[in-house]
Protein backbone atom coordinates (compact mmCIF):
# COMPACT_ATOMS: atom_id res chain seq x y z
CA UNK A 1 0.00 0.00 0.00
CA UNK A 2 2.64 2.02 0.81
CA UNK A 3 4.30 1.75 -2.93
CA UNK A 4 1.14 2.89 -4.26
CA UNK A 5 1.31 6.12 -2.55
CA UNK A 6 5.01 6.78 -3.56
CA UNK A 7 3.62 6.08 -7.10
CA UNK A 8 0.82 7.90 -7.02
CA UNK A 9 3.25 11.21 -5.46
CA UNK A 10 5.41 10.77 -8.32
CA UNK A 11 3.19 10.55 -10.83
CA UNK A 12 1.69 13.64 -9.65
CA UNK A 13 5.17 15.06 -9.52
CA UNK A 14 5.81 14.34 -13.13
CA UNK A 15 2.51 15.58 -13.97
CA UNK A 16 3.34 18.66 -12.33
CA UNK A 17 6.64 19.14 -13.68
CA UNK A 18 4.72 18.82 -16.91
CA UNK A 19 2.33 21.06 -16.73
CA UNK A 20 4.88 23.85 -15.28
CA UNK A 21 6.94 23.35 -18.14
CA UNK A 22 3.94 23.61 -20.49
CA UNK A 23 2.96 26.90 -18.72
CA UNK A 24 6.20 28.43 -19.13
CA UNK A 25 6.49 27.14 -22.45
CA UNK A 26 9.77 25.08 -22.27
CA UNK A 27 7.90 21.90 -24.01
CA UNK A 28 4.37 20.89 -24.69
CA UNK A 29 2.39 18.28 -23.09
CA UNK A 30 2.42 15.08 -25.10
CA UNK A 31 -1.37 14.13 -26.27
CA UNK A 32 -1.50 10.05 -24.01
CA UNK A 33 0.52 11.96 -21.26
CA UNK A 34 -2.17 10.94 -18.94
CA UNK A 35 -2.51 7.57 -19.99
CA UNK A 36 1.02 6.55 -19.67
CA UNK A 37 1.17 8.49 -16.32
CA UNK A 38 -1.53 6.30 -14.96
CA UNK A 39 -0.35 2.87 -16.97
CA UNK A 40 3.18 3.51 -15.57
CA UNK A 41 1.56 3.96 -11.90
CA UNK A 42 -0.45 1.32 -11.86
CA UNK A 43 1.66 -1.47 -13.38
CA UNK A 44 4.87 -0.40 -11.31
CA UNK A 45 3.08 -0.61 -7.78
CA UNK A 46 1.47 -3.82 -9.08
CA UNK A 47 4.97 -5.45 -10.01
CA UNK A 48 6.23 -4.49 -7.03
CA UNK A 49 3.70 -5.88 -4.62
CA UNK A 50 4.33 -9.04 -6.72
CA UNK A 51 7.91 -8.71 -6.21
CA UNK A 52 8.11 -7.38 -2.48
CA UNK A 53 5.29 -10.91 -2.10
CA UNK A 54 7.56 -13.41 -3.46
CA UNK A 55 10.23 -11.52 -1.84
CA UNK A 56 9.02 -12.42 1.92
CA UNK A 57 9.06 -16.07 1.21
CA UNK A 58 11.91 -16.75 -0.94
CA UNK A 59 14.77 -14.09 -0.30
CA UNK A 60 17.71 -16.59 -2.53
CA UNK A 61 15.47 -16.14 -5.07
CA UNK A 62 15.13 -12.63 -5.40
CA UNK A 63 16.94 -12.15 -8.46
CA UNK A 64 15.22 -14.46 -10.50
CA UNK A 65 12.36 -13.54 -9.50
CA UNK A 66 13.43 -9.64 -10.64
CA UNK A 67 14.73 -10.61 -13.47
CA UNK A 68 11.17 -12.29 -14.99
CA UNK A 69 9.91 -9.19 -14.15
CA UNK A 70 11.73 -7.29 -16.14
CA UNK A 71 11.37 -9.61 -19.24
CA UNK A 72 7.77 -9.56 -18.62
CA UNK A 73 7.24 -5.45 -18.20
CA UNK A 74 9.69 -5.43 -21.30
CA UNK A 75 6.98 -7.09 -23.10
CA UNK A 76 4.06 -5.54 -21.66
CA UNK A 77 5.38 -2.01 -21.68
CA UNK A 78 6.06 -2.39 -25.72
CA UNK A 79 2.77 -3.72 -26.47
CA UNK A 80 1.48 -0.64 -24.32
CA UNK A 81 3.92 1.86 -25.70
CA UNK A 82 3.98 0.54 -29.83
CA UNK A 83 0.16 0.83 -29.38
CA UNK A 84 0.23 4.40 -28.15
CA UNK A 85 2.39 5.27 -31.85
CA UNK A 86 0.32 3.22 -33.41
CA UNK A 87 -2.24 4.81 -32.49
CA UNK A 88 -1.07 9.24 -32.18
CA UNK A 89 1.71 8.36 -34.81
CA UNK A 90 2.06 12.45 -35.32
CA UNK A 91 3.16 12.88 -31.76
CA UNK A 92 5.36 9.33 -31.31
CA UNK A 93 8.42 11.56 -30.55
CA UNK A 94 6.59 13.60 -27.49
CA UNK A 95 5.00 10.22 -26.37
CA UNK A 96 7.78 8.26 -26.33
CA UNK A 97 9.93 10.44 -24.95
CA UNK A 98 7.75 10.86 -22.10
CA UNK A 99 7.34 7.15 -21.96
CA UNK A 100 10.95 6.55 -21.35
CA UNK A 101 11.73 9.03 -19.05
CA UNK A 102 8.73 8.22 -16.72
CA UNK A 103 9.80 4.57 -16.64
CA UNK A 104 13.01 5.35 -15.98
CA UNK A 105 11.66 7.65 -12.88
CA UNK A 106 9.42 4.70 -11.54
CA UNK A 107 12.28 2.05 -12.34
CA UNK A 108 14.50 4.07 -10.16
CA UNK A 109 11.64 4.67 -7.36
CA UNK A 110 10.91 0.94 -7.84
CA UNK A 111 14.70 -0.61 -7.16
CA UNK A 112 15.56 2.03 -3.95
CA UNK A 113 12.56 0.65 -2.10
CA UNK A 114 13.17 -2.69 -2.89
CA UNK A 115 16.75 -2.05 -1.93
CA UNK A 116 15.80 -0.87 1.49
CA UNK A 117 12.93 -3.60 1.83
CA UNK A 118 15.96 -5.83 1.38
CA UNK A 119 18.67 -4.41 3.19
CA UNK A 120 15.93 -4.74 6.53
CA UNK A 121 15.09 -8.09 5.85
CA UNK A 122 18.60 -9.42 5.92
CA UNK A 123 19.58 -7.05 8.63
CA UNK A 124 16.64 -9.14 10.66
CA UNK A 125 18.17 -12.50 9.24
CA UNK A 126 21.58 -11.40 10.83
CA UNK A 127 19.62 -10.28 13.92
CA UNK A 128 17.87 -13.62 14.12
CA UNK A 129 20.72 -15.98 13.36
CA UNK A 130 22.92 -13.90 15.78
CA UNK A 131 20.55 -14.61 18.78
Amino acid sequence: MRFLIYSTLLALGIWLFLYEGAEKGWFLIPPAAVTILIFLSISTALLYRLLSTRLGRATDEFTKLYLGSVVLRILIYGLFIGTILYLDGEHARGNATFFMLSYLLFTILEIAVLFLKINSASDLSKKEKES
